[in-house]
């Protein structure tokens, strides 16, 4: 009993018949044709967890009242109801019946306590004495292999349907394919012609008159051998490891160019590749400041902007933070960019820039007598205390505020 939905549920039976529809799958019927009943709505929540929509998309799963005046070609039907008092609740109803055991075309499986219901229900005890007679009812399900007569398993449990992983049985497929090896699967009766079989032995096949072997898989295709080969390039005379399928008339040099360019240094770029104009060799320059800068053998001398720290000491004797070329060779500095640090009258120092001009502190005043801390910013005025002041000698006592 399902306390949170108020009906009734029974995990044992929609783990078996989740196990038996996908055995049903794997013999080839569609999803469409397989309908699981149930003639109760809390059984439901249980078949939903034990079967997965990426497996079982197009399997119908309904409660009994809500398939009235519907058929399919395979009904699977949960009864649920198992219990010692024998209570069987609405399973008694006829009509109810009537539609539970009548919507299969071709073929109708029902899971339940069937001795609980005959002793409970008259009717029920008419359709199981009857079902008996023809041999319809038993503990178990008798799973047939396809492919091997003699294999057989007999289901009474969800682990039951282990035994046959792919829906036949547990031996070996070994059908010999197209491509002279065997299926490695356990026996299975879907795709016995092994039409959409991919076989995931290694190729056999020789690709190229070397030898070289194809290192895909049986199912993929061969394409050109990729074995690396070492080829003589015709229009430079390099060697080099290029694929074996690929002519080295297409190829294009991966070596390093060994052409000199016309300013004397050895060209950068691929042996296939146009050589590298202007020449981007790194040289030094003796600038007209002095200075030494590595540039480009390409670049024009007398466009090049020094980029040596500048370093002059600035009228606030800090030093410029500049370059030589950005400062004009000192002519025209930069800002400075450090602290003032400037001692202000309050003697803190100045927080701001070197350039700006001082503003007043703006940090706590340090003012304080023995009854009082001035609670102003450094900038302001002190407020006057006016208690009286505690000064006072062997002779005198000050009779002043504070």
């Amino acid at each position: 009993h399902d306390m949170d939905t108020k009906s009734r549920s029974n995990k044992h039976e929609a783990e078996f018949l989740a196990s038996f529809c996908r055995y049903l799958l794997q013999q080839g019927y569609n999803p469409s044709q397989i309908t699981i009943l149930t003639t109760y709505t809390g059984q439901l929540f249980n078949f939903k967890k034990v079967m997965p929509r990426q497996f079982f998309e197009g399997v119908r799963i309904c409660a009994v009242d809500n398939f009235q005046g519907e058929e399919n070609d395979i009904i699977l039907l949960s009864l649920v109801r198992s219990n010692d008092e024998g209570n069987v609740g609405f399973l008694k109803v006829e009509n109810r019946v009537c539609v539970a055991l009548s919507r299969a075309k071709k073929g109708f499986y029902a899971i339940g306590n069937l001795t609980m219901l005959a002793e409970a229900s008259p009717l029920w005890s008419k359709i199981i004495h009857e079902l008996r007679q023809q041999d319809c009812v038993g503990t178990h399900l008798t799973l047939c292999c396809q492919n091997h007569a003699n294999s057989r398993i007999s289901a009474a449990t969800k682990k039951d349907f282990t035994k046959a992983p792919e829906g036949g049985c547990m031996l070996p497929c070994e059908f010999r394919l197209k491509c002279g090896h065997v299926c490695t699967s356990v026996c299975h009766p879907t795709d016995p012609e092994h039409e959409q079989y991919k076989c995931l032995k290694p190729c056999p096949k020789i690709l190229c008159h070397l030898g070289h072997k194809c290192p895909k898989l049986c199912h993929q295709q061969c394409g050109d051998c990729k074995v690396p080969v070492e080829k003589v390039i015709p229009r430079c005379q390099h060697k080099q490891k290029i694929p074996c399928s690929k002519s080295p008339n297409v190829f294009k040099c991966q070596a390093p160019c060994e052409k000199t360019l016309p300013c004397g240094h050895s060209c950068k770029n691929k042996c296939s590749q146009e050589c590298t104009m202007p020449c981007m060799e790194s040289v030094s320059y003796q600038l007209t400041c002095g200075h030494t800068m590595q540039a480009a053998c390409s670049a024009k001398k007398n466009e090049l902007v020094c980029n040596s720290p500048c370093r002059q000491p600035l009228k606030c004797e800090h030093p410029c933070a500049g370059t030589c070329g950005g400062c004009k060779q000192g002519r025209l500095h930069q800002p400075c960019r450090q602290k003032c640090n400037r001692v202000l009258v309050c003697s803190h120092q100045c927080n701001g820039q070197c350039t700006e001009t001082c503003l007043p502190c703006n940090r706590p005043c340090e003012n304080r007598c023995i009854h009082y801390r001035c609670q102003q910013k450094c900038r302001e005025p002190c407020g006057s205390c006016q208690r009286p002041c505690e000064w006072r000698c062997n002779h005198h006592k000050c009779g002043k505020p504070c």
